[in-house]
């Protein structure tokens, strides 16, 4: 199942929000890691915490297997979703949840050195008291990546949002909710993330 989230006010509860949007570049040495969103879900027969590499269609098979429950003896094909020769998929799950509410993305990918690139993702977590599907999820999230030189090491942040019902986010206007970070004493101060440089499209 593929999300889409819209109409959230969201509040930057771990580390310092750098959204640079999906499939830019941040702090990039040469040459910069190129990727693309793939399908993100919440509903995951996988209920444990990993990050995973996969660098074949065999692998992948088996791995998609994993994700939807299906006995590996069965015969099921996955879908062709990458070049194998140009390209991996990285695959972020952050495990069961108690509620619904909660989702998975990659924010950017960076290189901070020329043998290793890292994959920034953000666990979007409902605030309390959400109106949210009072089941157990699975939130995952899957990108292709073009194959690199290096070591891949992943690091995560949390992010706290509400829904807004009301004002007119969401509708055909198409204004976008504010993003706020805590501050000081907890105050919230709006966030505009810097706009990315010509030189990284």
């Amino acid at each position: 199942m593929k999300h889409l989230f819209t109409g959230l006010v969201a509040i930057a509860s771990v580390g310092t929000a750098t959204a640079q949007g999906f499939g830019q570049y941040h702090q990039q040495l040469d040459p910069p890691v190129r990727w693309s969103n793939l399908i993100q879900g919440d509903n995951s027969a996988i209920h444990r915490a990993e990050t995973v590499v996969l660098s074949s269609q065999n692998d992948w098979e088996i791995y998609w297997k994993r994700m939807n429950g299906i006995p590996l003896a069965n015969y099921y094909q996955a879908p062709k979703v990458c070049d194998w020769m140009f390209e991996d998929l990285v695959i972020i799950h952050a495990g069961l949840r108690p509620t619904g509410g909660f989702g998975v993305f990659v924010d950017f990918i960076n290189r901070p050195s020329p043998h290793q690139w890292v994959v920034n993702w953000v666990l979007l977590a409902p605030s309390a008291g959400a109106n949210v599907i009072q089941q157990r999820t699975s939130p995952y999230t899957i990108i292709r990546v073009q194959r690199t030189v290096g070591v891949p090491y992943f690091q995560s942040r949390t992010i706290v949002y509400q829904s807004y019902s009301g004002g007119h986010w969401g509708c055909n206007n198409g204004t976008p909710p504010p993003v706020y970070m805590v501050g000081k004493g907890g105050a919230l101060i709006p966030y505009n993330p810097p706009k990315p440089d010509k030189k990284d499209k």
